[in-house]
């Protein structure tokens, strides 16, 4: 009789146990690949050794992704025997789960024990149960382009400068491409023109890859190479529409004005903190200027320009970016970036807006061209989508990217691919439940 009440009553049991531990396991791993989305945690940050047992010990508050899955594994569970948690990188992806391959991921284990009423007398004192569930992190997006002509003009994108343009990064382009300079085009690994391709200049274009077989330069309407330099690998037809990767993006509101036609012309340092510069931002002096981290709107402009600067000073800011608008009577105007100082810019680096340095409000437009020749050392996307870009900029480009209707390049710059997608946003993170 008692062995029939356990079957029914401690088994029932040891059913619901199993299916709270499941969830107990569930809710950690899930947590965990959260966090390290959230905080960019991987192996080797925060005290974490890849593949390694962590035990799960009361941690408050919670200072890497396994600890935070440990807080969740026995916040509101069964009397958890154990919880520990692992965590793995790309280079060793579950051997398990097919058709997924995560960028980091977690696993976590979740075991407790439930005493038999009934089945004690025959001999099983307790019912122990076990689960196991991972999580990950995942990337998607435009890890290996980094400049995106929108445009379907023919030529979106022109190239008529001394200096060369090397990117480790493709270039993407939905019109046409026309390159008439002496310097060298470099791209790794596509260069694919949706439209015309006209190379005259005496300069070369290459397309690189490893395995050289990958590189790709395909052109989706005629193709004229008529100048003295060479232009490898041979091209193959194909049409390929363009996206814009950051086109999903809600713009940030625009409240009051917290400054209004804001000037530095000194030959002191001075210091700017976010918020609403109606009226633009003009910076014409020798002094230096330092941006604090944050969000700064440029609500319309002064004279032609929204961000216009053209002094010999330096410009530094960390974690910034510069919303382009015109709002709540304020005319959007283009930025301007000709001075002889130095650039020091990044973008944010977590957040919504990770990775923009220059972000146009898609919502507007405006005639004139954006223009930008800076030197220094800059990361962060510049992103046009209405407008027009002309980068001529002879300093570090870094991981930088450029997204605009057109883009005319004069100078030289050295773009990197952004594998993190931490410093231009191309690459966009994700977290989720895997098994």
């Amino acid at each position: 009789m008692f062995s029939a009440l356990g079957l029914s009553v401690d088994l029932g049991w040891a059913y619901f146990l199993k299916q709270r531990v499941q969830t107990a396991a569930d809710a950690a791993a899930s947590a965990a690949a959260k966090y390290a989305m959230d905080h960019s945690d991987a192996c080797g940050v925060g005290g974490v050794t890849c593949g390694t047992t962590y035990t799960c010990a009361g941690v408050t508050p919670p200072t890497n992704s396994l600890q935070e899955g440990c807080l969740f594994a026995t916040a509101d569970g069964p009397p958890v025997l154990s919880a520990n948690m692992y965590e793995y990188d790309a280079a060793h992806p579950p051997s398990n789960l097919s058709g997924v391959t995560p960028s980091m991921w977690v696993q976590a284990t979740v075991s407790a024990s439930s005493p038999n009423v009934f089945l004690f007398v025959s001999g099983f004192k307790t019912s122990s149960i076990s689960a196991n569930a991972i999580g990950g992190t995942m990337q998607a997006g435009s890890a290996g382009n980094c400049i995106y002509a929108l445009s379907a003009a023919n030529p979106a994108i022109t190239a008529s400068g001394s200096g060369n343009i090397t990117t480790t990064c493709g270039i993407m382009d939905n019109g046409g491409l026309t390159f008439t300079g002496s310097g060298n085009i470099d791209a790794d690994p596509q260069i694919l023109v949706n439209g015309n391709f006209k190379s005259s200049g005496s300069g070369n274009i290459s397309v690189t890859a490893t395995p050289q077989s990958n590189a790709r330069l395909q052109v989706g309407g005629t193709y004229k190479q008529n100048g003295s330099g060479n232009v490898s690998p041979a091209y193959t037809s194909g049409t390929t529409a363009i996206t814009d990767p950051f086109a999903t993006l809600t713009p940030p509101s625009v409240g009051a004005c917290n400054f209004t036609n804001y000037s530095f012309s000194g030959s002191g340092n001075t210091t700017l903190n976010p918020g609403v510069y109606c009226g633009g931002i003009k910076i014409s002096g020798s002094g230096n200027v330092t941006f604090n981290s944050g969000v700064y709107i440029v609500n319309g402009g002064q004279g032609a320009n929204s961000f216009a600067y053209s002094g010999s000073g330096n410009l530094t800011g960390a974690n910034v970016m510069f919303f382009i608008t015109g709002q709540n009577g304020y005319s959007a105007m283009p930025i301007q970036i000709s001075g002889s100082g130095n650039l020091t810019f990044s973008a944010q680096s977590s957040g919504t807006y990770m990775g923009l340095l220059f972000y146009q409000d898609p919502t507007v437009t405006y005639g004139a061209t954006n223009t930008y020749s800076g030197s220094g050392n800059v990361t962060g996307s510049f992103y046009f989508p209405t407008t027009n870009l002309s980068y001529s900029g002879s300093g570090n480009a870094l991981a930088q990217a450029l997204v605009a209707q057109t883009i005319s390049f004069t100078g030289s710059g050295n773009f990197t691919r952004d594998l993190t997608g931490k410093l231009t946003g191309m690459v966009k993170t994700s977290a989720a439940l895997l098994q």
